[in-house]
C-alpha cells in the first residue's frame, strides 16, 4: 500500500485556515447566516466561502 505523504499546496492550506478564521469570527460576533451572505456579497461578490478565491480574502 502506498501512502501519499505530499503536503497540499500552500494556497489551499492558507485558504482553509483563512476560511476557518472567518467562520470563527462570524460565530464570535454573532452574525446570522443571512447577514453573513449579505456581507460576502457586498465585500467580494459571492454568497459562500466555498467559491471564495484566495486572492479575494483580505483579513
Amino acid at each position: 500500500m502506498i501512502i501519499n505523504r505530499m503536503k497540499p499546496p500552500t494556497a489551499i492550506v492558507n485558504k482553509k485556515s483563512n476560511i476557518t478564521l472567518i467562520h470563527v469570527v462570524k460565530k464570535a460576533v454573532g452574525i446570522v447566516d443571512e447577514g453573513y451572505c449579505s456581507l460576502l456579497i457586498g465585500s467580494v461578490g459571492i454568497d459562500s466561502t466555498k467559491t471564495l478565491n484566495i486572492n479575494s480574502i483580505r483579513l
